[in-house]
């Protein structure tokens, strides 16, 4: 495995550690001019990561894409209403 393969496995790891909360958190609102455009963009480096031979970075990227698209799906502002519903029982 090339050194290459876990720098980039690193750096999705860390970004699904640190969107993951994000999709948790009933009160986040990420537009989705900002999500889809990033999940997107992480599902093309997941077939250039594939082609390149590099396994983990694909895998990595694309549990990354899937989180994103997760976020947009839930965390558009007005998106969903039992988002809302549920927030306002949270206070």
């Amino acid at each position: 495995m090339p050194w290459h393969d876990l720098v980039f496995t690193a750096g999705s790891l860390l970004a699904i550690v640190t969107l993951a909360p994000t999709l948790t958190d009933v009160r986040s609102s990420v537009p989705r001019t900002t999500s889809v455009p990033s999940a997107l963009v992480a599902f093309v480096y997941t077939v250039a990561f594939l082609t390149l031979g590099l396994t983990f970075s694909a895998v990595g990227s694309l549990m990354t894409g899937v989180l994103w698209g997760a976020i947009a799906l839930r965390c558009a502002p007005g998106g969903s209403v039992d988002r809302w519903t549920v927030a306002q029982w949270a206070d």
